[in-house]
């Protein structure tokens, strides 16, 4: 599962392939809640990070915060699927934990998602109802 996710996130693919690919992962961990601890317990959350990251083009002004240009162009509608897909997944397998007590290396890396998620909120995408469904994806993940 791992594996796949780490390939699917880091491939050359097109990016329609990618989104499939991302689409059959949130599918899976959401039917499968085995499979969803299973994810996270082998590190998912850094690799759904970094795809966030690289879909957004996060560049860092700081350790836990993005620099946020407003010249910076829309989000792409491929770009914004894959963010959107990735927000799902995150928000599937991060759930089940939500009402544990972090590690000090997970509560370093929620602080990091944390940056990109602020970015997610405050960016738009090429088409309003695409700005909207990433904000309330974005709202979800920070809710669990």
């Amino acid at each position: 599962l791992i594996q796949s996710l780490s390939s699917s996130v880091s491939s050359s693919s097109p990016s329609s392939v990618q989104f499939y690919e991302l689409r059959l992962m949130f599918l899976i961990t959401a039917l499968r809640p085995e499979l969803s601890t299973q994810l996270q317990q082998e590190g998912g959350v850094p690799i759904l990070t970094t795809a966030l990251e690289s879909c957004l083009e996060v560049q860092w002004k700081e350790q836990h915060e993005c620099v946020l240009d407003p010249a910076t162009p829309p989000i792409s509608l491929e770009a914004s699927q894959r963010i959107i897909e990735v927000l799902k997944i995150l928000f599937t397998i991060t759930y089940i934990t939500h009402k544990q007590e972090p590690s000090e290396d997970d509560a370093a890396l929620y602080r990091h998602l944390v940056a990109i998620l602020r970015l997610c909120l405050m960016r738009k995408c090429m088409l309003p109802e695409d700005t909207d469904e990433l904000q309330g994806h974005t709202v979800n993940l920070l809710s669990a």
